[in-house]
Order: structure tokens, then C-alpha cells, then sequence
């Protein structure tokens, strides 16, 4: 189990909790602090049992954080991960749902399985979604089984084969923020099936504004990171990388619409352009990165033996 998490004490505790009350419980619990100066590390430092921290000396955002906590559950030798952000709530039953298309003897690996995701009233949110799949030969079996067969999720909620995780590069840290989490399931859908499984799910109390609405703060970070998206995704059989451009078309459309300023938001379409076609994100295996983090952040449980090799 992997948390990210960046100055949310509030809701890390009710996400620690929800992990803590599965009916299938957890093996580990990986904390992933981004430089929180909430005490968020003094918590998840007092808490004891399965819980461990690993205290980043920068702050990575989403993409970096996360693909230290992969690193971390490949290098402990766990058969999946367990992915959550620090303001998402698993039901109770969550994770023993998202397992069991594992055990189905389905025709191929399945490389992920993830949950519906609600907002905070219990419905399904406007964010989170993940990509169905188009094809009816995937789609009907599945269905029968109450699964989805998806191409790629968000990291809120997906539970992954590590096995799968291994034939392949971790998230892209450079992203930072927006698409790492599509780009690199989608990249892991290469190489098995995914699926949804409403069954399963979860709340999620997201409050910042999505990639399509005007952040200035973070739309370079989502015009950048869908051009590198398009530029990886292209030796991708399994993915339509028509799909991604017109995701970019639309999300500039809004985030203009929305600017009150317009020639800004031209600027800042125009740097994140230049960013992505002058420079490619790395491409790190998880070997490098541990070593790596040994070096630069302080953690808690990594050297301990666990006794169940199972869910990280």
C-alpha cells in the first residue's frame, strides 16, 4: 500500500484509517511525504504496526512520489501495490474486490485492477474516471463477470500486479503533476488485461480545480505532460493516441475559455510546448531510484523483513 502525501493531515488520518479497517487487510503501509510541514511526518512517525514512512528531501508531486513507493514495493519483493492519494478513502471491502479478478483464471495477466471512485456525497465524481475500452471482445466477457476492461486509470485506487510493474519503467517523475498516473497504466495495459471494479470503491475529497479548468499554477503541467503523453504512447499498440490529441485540443479550449487573462495563458501554452519538444522525461527502473532514495531520504521500516509477501 502506497500514500502519497503532501500537507494533509486532515484526511491522511481518515485515509490511514480506511486502510487499516480492510476487510483484507494490508501487508504494509508505505507513506510517501512530499516535504509536508503540517506534521504529517510526526504523525505517520508515531503510528506503529505496518505503517512505515519514507520522508522525501523535495517535494516530487504526485509523480515522483508515487514512483518512489512502486520502487520501494518492488525492492521489498510485494506480489501488487496498493495506490491511494492522501485525500482518498477506501470502503471497507475495496481492496478484497479489486484482488479478486486476480483469481479468475481470466485468458490473459491482469496488469491492474481499479475502483469507482465518489465524491464526497457519494457519487460517482467528475474526476478519476478511467479509460473503458472500445472493444466488444473484451467489453462482453467482462461484463459478465461485473468488470470493466479498462486502458488506463488514475492513481487513485489501483491495485497492481507487480510482476507487470517489472516489464516496464516507472512513472515518469518529471510529469510532477497530471497524466503520470494515465501514461503509466496505460503502459502497463500492454502487457495484460485492466479492469474497473465497480464493486469496489472509494471517496475522494478533491478540491483542486481539474486539468480542464484555468489554474495558472498548472497548466503548463497539463499541455506539457499530454505532448510527452502523445510522444510515449506512440509504440503503444493497445492505446489510441488519437484519444490524447484530442484531450489536448479540448483541454486548451477550456483552460482559454476560462483564462481572464488571454495572452497569459498564450504564454504559458507556448512555454509548455517549448518544454516538451526541447526535453524528454527520464525513464528510471526501480533499482536506480531506491538506490537513489537510500542516499537522499530518511525512512522508517524498508530494511525489515515482512512476512507475508503479498500486498504492498
Amino acid at each position: 500500500m502506497v500514500v502519497v502525501s503532501y500537507n494533509r493531515i486532515g484526511t491522511l488520518t481518515e485515509v490511514i484509517n480506511g486502510i487499516r479497517s480492510q476487510t483484507r487487510p494490508v501487508d504494509k503501509i508505505i507513506v510517501v511525504d512530499n516535504g509536508s510541514s503540517d506534521g504529517s511526518r510526526e504523525l505517520v512517525s508515531s503510528l506503529h504496526g505496518e505503517i512505515g514512512l519514507i520522508s522525501s528531501s523535495t517535494n516530487g508531486g504526485g509523480a515522483g512520489g508515487f514512483a518512489k513507493g512502486i520502487a520501494w514495493a518492488m525492492e521489498l519483493d510485494y506480489d501488487f501495490v496498493w495506490l491511494m492519494d492522501d485525500d482518498a478513502v477506501p470502503h471497507d471491502d475495496a481492496l478484497a474486490l479489486l484482488l479478486q479478478p486476480f483469481d479468475q483464471g481470466l485468458a490473459r495477466p491482469v496488469a491492474f485492477t481499479c475502483p469507482r471512485v465518489n465524491d464526497a456525497a457519494g457519487k460517482v465524481g467528475p474526476r478519476n474516471f478511467p479509460l473503458i475500452s472500445q472493444s466488444f471482445d473484451e467489453v462482453y466477457p467482462a461484463v459478465s463477470k461485473g468488470l470493466l476492461p479498462v486502458k488506463a486509470a488514475t492513481f487513485v485506487g489501483p491495485l497492481i500486479s507487480l510482476d507487470i510493474a517489472r516489464k516496464t519503467h516507472l512513472p515518469l517523475e518529471d510529469f510532477f503533476i497530471w497524466h503520470d498516473d494515465m501514461e503509466y497504466t496505460a503502459r502497463l495495459a500492454q502487457y495484460g488485461t485492466a479492469y474497473s471494479v465497480p464493486s469496489a470503491q472509494m471517496i475522494h475529497f478533491v478540491t483542486n480545480p481539474g486539468p480542464r479548468s484555468y489554474n495558472a499554477g498548472r497548466n503548463f503541467y497539463n499541455v506539457r505532460n499530454i505532448i510527452w503523453w502523445i510522444i510515449e504512447a506512440r509504440g503503444n499498440k493497445s492505446y489510441d493516441v488519437r484519444v490524447l490529441v484530442r484531450q489536448l485540443r479540448g483541454s486548451i479550449r477550456s483552460q482559454f475559455q476560462a483564462a481572464p487573462n488571454k495572452i497569459a495563458f498564450l504564454g504559458i501554452l507556448i512555454k509548455a510546448v517549448w518544454a516538451a519538444v526541447t526535453k524528454s522525461p527520464r525513464r528510471r527502473g526501480f533499482i536506480e531510484l531506491v538506490a537513489e532514495s537510500r542516499l537522499n531520504d530518511g525512512f522508517a521500516f524498508i530494511h525489515s523483513e515482512k512476512e507475508n509477501p503479498a500486498v504492498g
